[in-house]
């Protein structure tokens, strides 16, 4: 089974905006360059011609192994198939453009902020195979799982209604888009490649080995039970192709002025964290090394690193720990007078971190607090398997300066619309558990991630790149 670009493709600058006079948009679909089973990892070559597009994106299969029978094993219902990437890297001759560990944390706060209520539904069907939604039971006021996506519950236990994967090629072919794996600039600009017709241009992939990271089945998933079929990977690039004379026009300037292309890099911090008992508070402080950097935007997320089992979430859920107490410190200065500790203001600077767009998640399975449990609320396993369990952080220290960019649209300046950073920046984390079941929150080894967003630029004279803060 291949890529169906009716239901993942459009063409167009931004599947929007119409070509260019005197260009031409095509799409080039290459096979990957190297692929190693024990590394569980693909390699691709990026063509370099034309302008790569925001709409390019990787082809990924999942299947399961070659002995496997299973008949009821599936996509976890929160993020589908992003959650089978472990790590991202895109490198130009060797040089590290961009590195993202675990980009399906982010990717996922992405699609549920920043998508209307339809949009994320096609975009969770078609493009990432799974299906979170929620219900309110009108008879008695609780909140549980919407059955009508991927997973739904019956009395036999857990049941993937659609996509369900089995042994061989015949399942669906998911397309994610390069901008949720880590490329994260090609949100906002088109990447001029034929500047680097003489250089390699590198795309990596690393998949988690363990299926239990994205996979769900009745009973409880092995670790060996789904692997991404490598043979099913593909790079499917779009590329808007300028005339001949007006690519060497451009190169040749090269020779008179170096071209500079400033971005927005996203890269992962990792620490460590263990919850206190229930009803205490528990405090700890990160040191983020960003000395030299224009620091945007932050999010975390705390991970549990032991892969425990979740029959509809896998291990894609981000854990609320109970009540928690924000500051931060930049550049040896609070940015908040006092910390912040109210659910409500910690949940508008996760607005204000998705440029003022809200999570498209109710707030039980945001947040599970002192406040949160004097409510009435449902036991059912389903609506417990994601109470508390989409609990993002955010920080925006962005200063609103914005530019035109080669879309027409208004996006944040790399270089000078953040914060430089002369100092580490800090991040004092407080939290007070209140439950030990449905999420457990105390005595809990968990691993915290920062997703910093910082200024990067690509330099491209004629014999060298350079990329530099």
């Amino acid at each position: 089974m291949s890529l169906d670009y009716e239901n993942f493709f459009r063409l167009g600058l931004t599947s929007e905006d119409d070509a260019l006079e005197q260009q031409m948009i095509t799409t080039i679909r290459t096979a990957p360059e190297t692929k190693s089973s024990s590394l569980n990892r693909v390699v691709f070559k990026v063509p370099t011609q034309g302008i790569l597009t925001r709409d390019s994106q990787i082809a990924v299969q999942i299947h399961q192994k070659a002995s496997g029978t299973a008949s009821n094993i599936g996509l976890n219902m929160v993020n589908g198939v992003l959650g089978c990437i472990k790590e991202f890297r895109m490198t130009i001759d060797g040089q590290e453009l961009v590195r993202l560990e675990n980009p399906s944390y982010l990717a996922t706060n992405d699609l549920y902020s920043k998508n209307s209520p339809q949009l994320l539904t096609d975009r969770q069907q078609y493009n990432y195979g799974c299906g979170f939604r929620t219900k309110v039971d009108i008879s008695n006021g609780l909140e549980d799982l919407d059955d009508r996506f991927n997973l739904k519950n019956t009395n036999l236990g857990l049941y993937v209604e659609k996509y369900p994967i089995v042994a061989g090629d015949n399942n669906r072919v998911y397309g994610i888009p390069l901008h949720q794996l880590g490329a994260t600039f090609l949100k906002e600009k088109n990447l001029p490649l034929y500047m680097l017709k003489h250089r390699d241009v590198h795309i990596t992939l690393d998949f988690h080995n363990d299926a239990r990271e994205y996979g769900v089945k009745d009973g409880g998933i092995g670790a060996d039970d789904l692997k991404v079929n490598l043979d099913k990977c593909e790079l499917v690039t779009t590329h808007i192709i300028l005339s001949e004379e007006v690519e060497n026009a451009e190169i040749e300037n090269l020779k008179l002025e170096t071209f500079n292309f400033p971005m927005l890099e996203n890269y992962a911090i990792k620490g460590t964290f263990t919850s206190p008992a229930v009803g205490t508070q528990g405090e700890d402080l990160y040191r983020l090394n960003l000395q030299g950097r224009e620091l945007h935007r932050l999010l975390m997320v705390m991970r549990d690193p032991s892969n425990t089992r979740n029959d509809f979430l896998a291990n894609q859920k981000v854990l609320s720990l109970g009540d928690d107490e924000l500051q931060f410190k930049q550049n040896g200065l609070n940015v908040f007078e006092r910390p912040v500790n109210n659910s409500a203001m910690v949940y508008w600077l996760l607005s204000q971190h998705n440029m003022g767009r809200s999570l498209k998640v109710t707030n039980h399975s945001w947040v599970l607090n002192k406040d949160t449990l004097q409510r009435n609320q449902s036991s059912e396993g389903t609506y417990l398997s994601y109470r508390g369990r989409l609990h993002y952080l955010g920080l925006d220290v962005s200063n609103g300066n914005v530019e035109l960019n080669d879309m027409g649209a208004l996006v944040q300046v790399p270089y000078g619309g953040g914060v430089q950073q002369t100092s580490a920046f800090e991040v004092i984390f407080k939290t007070t558990p209140r439950t030990d079941v449905n999420p457990k929150q105390n005595a809990r080894n968990c691993e915290p991630i920062f997703y910093v967003e910082c200024a990067k630029l690509l330099r491209i004279a004629p014999n060298k790149i350079t990329i530099t803060f």
